[in-house]
């Protein structure tokens, strides 16, 4: 693996297609040392944009980047596992994307942009994402009850079975569908549970990529 490409979704500033780091932006900085942008690919990228419109036109600006952690929190087990543990050095290079809240076709668009990279055996993808966020902050504090609507792993009863229960439950559930390579049925299960997942979108345009290259 020389190449990590890395999508993460966009927690404090809304987007509707895909952003790409400042072009002034050569390397990020980790713990164990730098990690090297690549210029190459990234190019790329934007020139799709500006040929066809495509959905990587959106800048992330230093400020807005230094803001974000989906990509962020990635960086320190890549360099440690690639750079330590497999030696790879001087030509490791990330492909960081911040993914928005993309329409299911946008996401088809840039799972398919996307599948000829992912079919470079040089390179390896990484999807940044939680699963549930659980409480009034994020307006989620019921999983379902009707047991005749929805499986029994989305149901969860206070003393029979708990909500850490019922989240992990659920959670796995997703997990199940992403495994599968499921892009319907994940389409589904999140209209179905209202599963507080960030990453849904990025988790999404890799079952799209998945899907373009079988």
């Amino acid at each position: 693996v020389n190449r990590v490409f890395i999508l993460g979704p966009s927690h404090h500033q809304y987007l509707d297609n895909c952003a790409l780091p400042d072009p002034n932006i050569k390397e990020y900085d980790t713990p164990f040392g730098p990690l090297k942008l690549d210029e190459d690919v990234l190019g790329e990228l934007r020139g799709l944009s500006k040929a066809s419109d495509s959905e990587f036109g959106r800048v992330f600006t230093k400020e807005q980047d230094e803001d974000e952690h989906s990509i962020e929190m990635q960086l320190p087990l890549i360099f440690h596992q690639l750079h330590h543990r497999l030696g790879v050095k001087d030509n490791l290079t990330i492909v960081p994307i911040i993914v928005g809240v993309l329409s299911p076709n946008v996401e088809r668009v840039v799972g398919r942009l996307l599948a000829k990279y992912f079919k470079d055996p040089g390179t390896l993808f990484i999807i940044s994402s939680d699963f549930c966020h659980w409480g009034l902050r994020f307006r989620y504090t019921q999983l379902q009850r009707d047991k005749t609507k929805f499986p029994k792993t989305m149901v969860f009863d206070s003393e029979e079975h708990p909500v850490n229960a019922g989240i992990e439950a659920m959670d796995r559930e997703g997990m199940a569908l992403i495994e599968k390579q499921d892009f319907e049925g994940f389409k589904r299960y999140l209209q179905m549970t209202g599963n507080t997942i960030c990453g849904r979108h990025p988790i999404s345009v890799l079952l799209e990529i998945l899907r373009n290259v079988k």
